[in-house]
């Protein structure tokens, strides 16, 4: 649904400033990710309301969305795919418990996965400049370096989660 809306949309606004706007598949692909990323959130947030777990759930989203901007990932090709594991995941980690002694390997897996695998998959999909890719990498491990010192487990499930889809499967 949120294709049609986009194309509709996307061409609508061509046709009242041809001259002045981006073309019509880059607007459609912005709208697609608006659309999504909106409703991602308002479901989660409405998950998070009904189990009581509204606060854990937007630290949760926000850390998840900072680490990805950080450290990129994987896509997926689909926008409905898209909102059904973003919202299945990040209404599910508020959930998880982490149990004592093992925060701290979480974290020195993430370290490595970053270290590794980020910046990922933002090559042509971000007007950050490659030159400033390896801040992106560093800015990444820091969070999580900065994670261990702060000790909360939900920072730790987000930022976790979010450095295993930085990893890179080939098909």
């Amino acid at each position: 649904m949120s294709y049609e809306w986009a194309e509709k949309i996307a061409v609508s606004i061509k046709n009242k400033a041809p001259d002045q706007t981006a073309s019509v598949e880059v607007m459609k692909f912005a709208l697609i990710s608006l659309f999504n990323g909106t409703t991602v959130m308002v479901a989660c947030l409405l998950i998070g309301g009904i189990t009581g777990k509204m606060t854990e759930t937007i630290i949760t989203m926000i850390a998840f969305a900072v680490m990805r901007f950080l450290a990129g990932g994987f896509h997926f090709e689909s926008a409905l795919t898209c909102f059904l594991v973003s919202t299945a995941l990040l209404s599910t980690l508020p959930h998880i418990p982490v149990p004592d002694g093992i925060q701290i390997y979480l974290s020195i897996i993430s370290i490595v996965l970053l270290l590794i695998f980020a910046p990922s998959d933002v090559k042509g999909k971000t007007r950050i400049p490659e030159k400033y890719f390896l801040y992106l990498k560093l800015s990444s491990i820091l969070l999580v370096c900065g994670n261990i010192f702060i000790g909360s487990d939900l920072l730790l499930k987000a930022f976790f989660t979010a450095s295993l889809m930085t990893v890179k499967i080939r098909r």
